[in-house]
This record gives structure tokens, C-alpha cells and sequence, in this order.
């Protein structure tokens, strides 16, 4: 399963999102609730599962961030999940007012004590973290601290933003 980046409409209120199964079209999403109101801007969890009649159950799962009344944070950090548990690869999602971060942009983090845990760097707005450290030894349970080291491509400007996750075994 992949999905279309968001398409805002060009109002500036809402857009849609397109999701394809071997690529091909399967279905779009119009980033609206039930109740027709556009969805808050956000990273969404999309979902598919299939049943066959075997029984069996395969899930598909992907995630987006939908920016549904066209405005874009000046600089977007997140984290998913954002508590991890044992097995867990935490996606860390990045942009400077709505243009991916690239391979100029890391994200270091570190424990609350201060002491550096690993180095990731971007590609396409993503990077990941499978929580180990830099010796791929798995952290302990707890909470870290999230440190993008970024260049706003449209100014050119070092851009920072903290945020904290959570371990868990």
C-alpha cells in the first residue's frame, strides 16, 4: 500500500489524499470527518486490511501528514509512534513550512541526563529510530529528548526543534 502525498484544494481549505494497493488506485480520502468538516491538520494512521476466505488476515498500515486548512507550521517535528516498546522503529517526520527536511537535517538524540544517544539523518522528511544507540545496543526504558538540527530550505536558516518520545520494555 502506498499513498499520494496530500493535494490541498486550491480554496486553501482541505485536499485529498489517494491510496493505492499494487499500484493501483483503491481509494481517496477527502480529509473530512463524518460530519464534513475538514479534518485538523495532523499525521494520520491509514489502514487496510484484508480478509480472505481462508481466514487469514493481512494489515497494511502507512501514515501521512494532512494539512487540511492549507496552513503549514514553520517547522513540523514528529514522532511515531511516540511511545515505543520493545521491537518498536520509532518514524520521526520533518519539514520547514510544508518542504520535506533533507540530508541536511538530523535528528540527535539524547537521554534526559544529557547523554547522546545516536545520530539519524533525513531523506524525503523521514528517517527512523530502531532505539538502540550508536554501539546498536537497545536503550533503556524511558523518556528522550529529540533534537532536529535543521536547514529551512526556502531561507537557508539553521532551524532547531526539540521533542520527547518514550521507551518502554
Amino acid at each position: 500500500m502506498t499513498l499520494s502525498s496530500y493535494a490541498p484544494n486550491l480554496s486553501g481549505t482541505g485536499g485529498s489524499i489517494k491510496v493505492y494497493l499494487n499500484g493501483q488506485l483503491i481509494g481517496v480520502w477527502n480529509g473530512l470527518d463524518t460530519t464534513g468538516t475538514p479534518v485538523p491538520n495532523g499525521f494520520y494512521h491509514f489502514v487496510l486490511e484484508e480478509h480472505d476466505q481462508s481466514g487469514n488476515i493481512v494489515i497494511l498500515a502507512r501514515d501521512a501528514y494532512i494539512a487540511t486548512n492549507g496552513d503549514q507550521p514553520a517547522v513540523l517535528l514528529a514522532a511515531l509512534p511516540n511511545v515505543a516498546h520493545t521491537g518498536d522503529t520509532i518514524q520521526f517526520y520533518a519539514s520547514f513550512a510544508g518542504i520535506s527536511a533533507d540530508g541536511q537535517s538530523t535528528i540527535k538524540i539524547y537521554s534526559v541526563a544529557g547523554e547522546w544517544i545516536k545520530t539519524l539523518t533525513f531523506a524525503n522528511g523521514k528517517t527512523s529510530w530502531d532505539t538502540t544507540n550508536n554501539s546498536l545496543q537497545q536503550v533503556a526504558s524511558g523518556i528522550y529528548l529529540v533534537v532536529l538540527d535543521g536547514v529551512d530550505p526556502t531561507s537557508s536558516q539553521k532551524v532547531h526543534k526539540i521533542i520527547k518520545v518514550m521507551v518502554l520494555h
